[in-house]
Order: structure tokens, then sequence, then C-alpha cells
């Protein structure tokens, strides 16, 4: 059979036009829900990955094709060769430490510090009906078990907008703390949540009293008046 024979032009159009495809409609789709949905939406380098494996694919499929169109002869094939060999080498060398460091360490809140978090031993101590407040209710609830309410947001993060019932929730969060004898806990780690008040804030806001503190935080207690008497 000759080469001309065993050519298929609808074979390899196929594979790269379904990742254009993807990709256009990929980039559509965070367009459209940072625009009108979640403003929040991080453009990092988890949420592009899906777009960089179909380019890296797409460039794979697209560069037999290139090559014979562009260059002819073994110059353009070694040179290929080579950019795969460096960019394959230059990922891995890359990889190894974030590999060697999740495998020791751990990610997110399986890392070891969070494991480790004099904070979190903390709340493994308290009583099972004390309410907890925080600005951390998914690394309380993953690490403890115990369900946790989050702080009343200054912001909207999806809209960016003011929340004007901010100082109602501030309201009905301390009434629900001297109700229940609840604590406030305030991981310092948190860094990413900027919708929310700082730890000053709140107690400015709430006259808050301390109960420990820790290198990664602090758990408060609203402050009553009975208290607040005594102390005098």
């Amino acid at each position: 059979m000759r080469r001309d024979e065993r050519k298929n032009p609808e074979g390899p159009t196929g594979l790269p036009a379904l990742l254009g495809f993807f990709i256009l409609n990929y980039g559509l789709l965070l367009l459209v829900s940072i625009s009108f949905f979640d403003v929040h939406t991080p453009v990092d380098n988890r949420i592009l990955s899906p777009v960089y494996v179909a380019t890296l694919t797409l460039v794979l499929c697209l560069s037999p094709n290139l090559s014979t169109t562009l260059i002819q002869g073994r110059s353009i094939r070694i040179a290929s060769i080579i950019f795969c060999v460096v960019f394959s080498v230059s990922h891995l060398l890359g990889a190894i430490p974030w590999l060697t460091h999740s495998y020791s360490n751990g990610l997110g809140y399986a890392s070891r510090a969070w494991k480790q978090s004099a904070l979190i031993e903390h709340i493994n101590g308290l009583d099972s009906k004390v309410p907890i407040f925080t600005n951390g209710p998914d690394a309380v609830y993953i690490l403890t078990g115990r369900p946790a309410y989050m702080i009343p947001s200054k912001v909207d993060p999806g809209t960016r907008l003011v929340n004007s019932n901010y100082p109602y929730d501030l309201a009905t969060m301390r009434k629900e703390l001297e109700m229940g004898k609840g604590v406030l806990v305030y991981f310092n780690k948190i860094s990413w949540r900027w919708y929310l008040p700082s730890e000053k804030e709140l107690k400015k806001h709430l006259k808050l009293h301390l109960l420990a503190t820790e290198e990664d935080g602090s758990i408060y207690q609203v402050e009553r008046k009975g208290n607040s008497a005594a102390g005098r």
C-alpha cells in the first residue's frame, strides 16, 4: 500500500477539533461564571489545568502535520525531540520537590501543620454541646468531626457587594454565643477569606474574652456584663 493511500484526512482532524472546541468553551464558561455568577472564582493553576492538558494534547496532535508543512527533513524532528525532552525534564524537576513535600507533610487540611494544630486540640477538648463560630468551619469539621458556624461576612464573596445585614448578623452571632455559652475560634492561618472581619474587628465589636491562644489562632468567649463588672 502506498503512503498516499494510507493517509486518512478525516481521522487525525477529529481529536484536534474536539480539543479546540473544549478549550474555547471552557474559557467561555469561566468568563460567564466570573461575570455573572461568582466573581470570586480563582483563575489559578488548578482551575486552568484542564485547559493546560488539552492544549498540550492539541500541540502533540498537530505537531506532525505542522512539521511536514513547515519544514521537510530531519532537523525539525530532532528539534521537536529536544524540545519534548527539555519540556518533560523541566516539569519533572518541578514535580519532584512538590511530591516529596506533599508525601512528607501532606496538603491542605491533611497537612502535618493542621493535624498537629494546638488550636484543634483545644476544640477537641470542648464540650460537644458548645456551639462554635469560626472563620474555618470546614477545618473544624474535617479535623474534629464537629459542626461549626461561619462568622458573618462583611462582603458577599460572589458579588463583592457589601453585606448590608452584617451588623444584624454580628448581633445575632453574639446573642447565640451568649445563650449557648459558645466559643469563637479564629484561625490566623486562614488568610484567603478576605470577605470576613478580622480578629481585631471582632474583638472590638463583640468584647471578647480570651480563653486560649496558640501559634495558629485563638479561642474567645463573649464577655458578659457580670464577668466584666467582676473584673473591674
